[in-house]
C-alpha cells in the first residue's frame, strides 16, 4: 500500500458520514472521495474530496522536518451540500490530522464552479497502525 493509498483509507474512515456520492458511469455509487480525478463520466451530488495521488514537493529549512515531508494535497468541493459543509469537513480533517501542512484556502463559488476549499495534508505514519503503514 502507498502513501497516498493509506491517507486515503484515513481520510474515509473520518470523513465518511459526512461525504456525498459519486455515480460512476457503470452507475454504481460510492461515497465521493477519489484519489486524483474520478473517471470521465462520473456525477457528483454533496461534499466531494479529491486527494492529489502525488505529494507536494515542498522545501524545508534544514533541521525543520527530519526526513522529507510527504503532504498531500486535498481539494473539498461543496456540490450543492449545506451550507457549513465546508466548514464541518476541514474541522473533522483537522481533529484527526493535526497539524495540515498549509492552511485552508476557500475558494468562492462562482456561476460555473462550486464552493472549494484546498489545503495539504501531511503524511505522519504515527498516525496509522503497523498494518496500515507502507
Amino acid at each position: 500500500m502507498t502513501t497516498a493509498v493509506a491517507l486515503r483509507e484515513r481520510v474515509e474512515a473520518v470523513l465518511l458520514p459526512f461525504l456525498g456520492t459519486y455515480t460512476l458511469p457503470s452507475g454504481d455509487s460510492v461515497p465521493a472521495l477519489w484519489l486524483g480525478d474520478p473517471p470521465e463520466g462520473t456525477t457528483v451530488s454533496g461534499l466531494e474530496c479529491l486527494i492529489s495521488p502525488n505529494p507536494r514537493r515542498d522545501t524545508v529549512e534544514a533541521f525543520q522536518y527530519l526526513g522529507a515531508p510527504l503532504a498531500y494535497p486535498i481539494r473539498l468541493v461543496n456540490n450543492a451540500a449545506e451550507a457549513d459543509a465546508l466548514d464541518i469537513a476541514v474541522n473533522v480533517l483537522a481533529a484527526h490530522f493535526w497539524p495540515f501542512w498549509d492552511d485552508p484556502v476557500l475558494l468562492q463559488a462562482t456561476a460555473d464552479i462550486p464552493e472549494q476549499t484546498t489545503l495539504s495534508l501531511l503524511y505522519d505514519p504515527t498516525q496509522f497502525s503497523p498494518e496500515e503503514t507502507p
